[in-house]
């Protein structure tokens, strides 16, 4: 006995649904999916002719470093330009994180603390390097158990209105919320998840 095909059912996999509006549907034959595209810039590519951003220069042009914290977690105690600005072919030398600043700390290893710009990449580099950071690290979460152990995500602004923390600081940790930095923290961050 011979079995007859059934068209396969629409979604995953099958036939794609019959748009209301005909103008929306799909052509008959393909002719864009499956079929060869000349790119204009392939030959400049592959054969070295292409010109990226490196490889433009304009008169005038200076080059910028970044000197970032190598720590998670710090108080920022004081930035040396000294030696960077005397540098040759320094053109400026700044601090973004100023030991003045009240707000002086690094929330994250990386984070940003002073910059320089030079005539020549290679003046830039040198020059960060001559930069000089004195650094008070603080304590920084590095174990996620406690967090597991939370009914509720604690938001930051349950943390700061809870009298409990005022003395403390708060880090933050892209794509993982909150984060307390002192271990006596935990007790208190237990029992405010427990509450609704």
């Amino acid at each position: 006995m011979a079995k007859t095909l059934q068209p396969p059912p629409a979604g995953r996999g099958g036939a794609a649904p019959v748009p209301a509006d005909p103008k929306f549907a799909w052509p008959a034959e393909r002719t864009v999916l499956g079929t060869p595209v000349k790119r204009l810039d392939g030959p400049d590519k592959v054969t070295g002719r292409a010109r990226y951003t490196f490889d433009i220069t304009r008169p005038g042009m200076l080059y910028g470093r970044i000197v970032r914290s190598p720590h998670p977690h710090a108080r920022v105690v004081s930035v040396d330009l000294a030696a960077a600005q005397r540098a040759p072919g320094v053109k400026a030398a700044l601090v973004w994180k100023d030991p003045a600043d009240p707000n002086n700390r690094v929330m994250f290893q990386g984070d940003e603390v002073a910059a320089v710009a030079a005539d020549t990449e290679e003046h830039a580099i040198d020059a960060a390097r001559l930069i000089r950071v004195e650094y008070e690290v603080l304590p920084h979460v590095v174990d996620l158990v406690p967090v597991r152990k939370l009914k509720r995500p604690v938001t930051l602004k349950e943390i700061k209105a809870d009298k409990r923390f005022e003395k403390f600081a708060l880090t933050y940790m892209p794509r993982l919320s909150v984060m307390p930095v002192e271990p006596e923290w935990w007790d208190a961050i237990l029992e405010m998840s427990e509450k609704r």
